[in-house]
């Protein structure tokens, strides 16, 4: 299976940016340079995650620490349309209670 995350601009909206692919080690730097030019453009970010298939702990990661600099800055980040398999591993992570994830 390939490591292949794809991350686009959703519906033309600077703050929303929808996913699909894999998000893990390989592809974790490509992802925190798409969420670290979002942060720059706008305090919210909003990620479709209906199309991604995995998410491994460097992703994790990397969403945490878009996370506190959102907050930091009076944002935040919201996760939507997640798939079961993704949802489920913010919930054993304890993540689902820092996150807004539906």
């Amino acid at each position: 299976m390939s490591d292949l995350l794809t991350i686009e601009t959703h519906d033309g909206q600077p703050g929303v940016l929808k996913l699909s692919g894999r998000l893990n080690t390989s592809t974790a730097s490509e992802f925190e340079r798409a969420l670290t030019q979002t942060l720059e453009q706008t305090g919210d970010i909003e990620l479709d995650c209906s199309a991604l298939e995995y998410l491994s702990s460097a992703g994790l990661r990397v969403l945490v620490g878009a996370h506190k600099r959102a907050v930091a800055a009076g944002g935040g980040v919201k996760l939507v349309s997640c798939t079961p398999d993704v949802r489920e591993v913010f919930e054993i992570t304890g993540l689902i209670d820092i996150f807004e994830v539906s």
